[in-house]
């Protein structure tokens, strides 16, 4: 798509999986060594499966995109 100029919007969908990755990592990082609590690294664990799927998700939306322009 570089080879013809063309541009994709970023998603929404992009955006808030970028956020929810950013907030496993620091959950993660911070764990339950640092805290004593379990329920950190747990949640972290979960947020970090949810930006995962939302990784497929908004990598397929913007393959949609993109097919259109070849």
């Amino acid at each position: 798509l570089a080879t013809i100029n063309v541009t994709l919007n970023v998603s929404n969908i992009g955006k808030a999986k970028t956020l929810i990755q950013m907030t496993a990592l620091f959950l993660l990082l911070l764990g339950k060594d640092a805290t004593g609590i379990q329920l950190v690294e747990t949640i972290g664990i979960i947020t970090l499966w949810i930006a995962s799927f939302l990784t497929v998700l908004s990598g397929a939306i913007y393959l949609k995109q993109g097919l259109k322009h070849i």
